[in-house]
């Protein structure tokens, strides 16, 4: 009977955790392939031997893996004939890599088994040359894949910032991060901006107190400390006059 261990890996660290199905799910479809072509899966203590890298891009090398690494030499020390992965993509997304990283494991008496096209790999190519064209084509497309993916992010990531683009004090755009005080009460900052008309040579602490009796107050219900009256001083008008007002929710 062959024997072998399964490969898991996952590209982000978002796929990783209890909450997250990625590694059970690649686990589940190896599992179920060995067991219906008699294959001996390895065991230690009654747990599966399974080899994770995680957050590991599929177009690392193989062998700058750690995971992979210690699994060729497991594999190596207990003569086992085939690594199972769930699909090509799993071993890699890069078409040369894929090639060369199979012919190495070939050369070490391995076989990397992709479980949904085993045909593709098990078979010789001197026999079926149609065979490796077929794979370099599914590790591309893989590559595509990835390439997609990465795109679909960071297309989401920039309408993200998009729908949060605001204005600074000073008047210019912004993306994200906490709302300043032009935009969330800009009729106070007028309020201080007032009070430093009427008081051109006040301290900052005065403009405190006389905002927090016309009713300028902290998230505490204190008066500013004149840092913050002085950075809402810094507040210029344009900013105000292009500010969008958004209702709290």
């Amino acid at each position: 009977m062959k024997k072998a261990v399964i490969y898991v890996r996952t590209s982000s660290m978002r796929n990783v955790g209890d909450e997250k199905d990625s590694d059970d799910r690649q686990i589940a479809k190896c599992v179920a392939y060995a067991e219906a072509n008699d294959i001996e899966l390895m065991e230690e203590k009654n747990n599966l031997v399974t080899f994770y890298d995680e957050g590991v891009s599929g177009t690392t090398e193989i062998m700058d893996r750690k995971a992979f690494y210690d699994l060729v030499q497991y594999c190596l020390d207990h003569s086992v004939d085939y690594i199972l992965v769930e699909d090509i993509s799993r071993f890699s997304r890069d078409a040369i890599k894929s090639e060369i990283g199979r012919s190495y494991l070939i050369e070490q008496g391995i076989d990397i088994l992709p479980v949904n096209a085993p045909e593709l790999f098990l078979n010789d190519d001197k026999t079926e040359p149609t065979r490796r064209f077929i794979r370099l084509v599914l590790a591309g497309i893989a590559d595509l894949e990835r390439s997609q993916i990465a795109l679909r992010l960071a297309s989401g990531r920039r309408k993200k910032k998009e729908m949060k683009h605001e204005v600074t004090a000073q008047g210019k755009g912004k993306c994200g991060g906490n709302r300043g005080y032009h935009e969330t009460h800009p009729d106070l900052v007028n309020l201080v901006h007032q009070i430093k008309e009427k008081h051109p040579n006040a301290s900052l602490r005065f403009i405190s107190q006389i905002a927090f009796k016309q009713g300028l107050k902290n998230k505490k219900g204190n008066p500013f400390n004149p840092n913050q009256i002085k950075r809402i001083l810094s507040i210029t008008q344009e900013a105000l006059c292009h500010i969008k007002i958004t209702p709290n929710t």
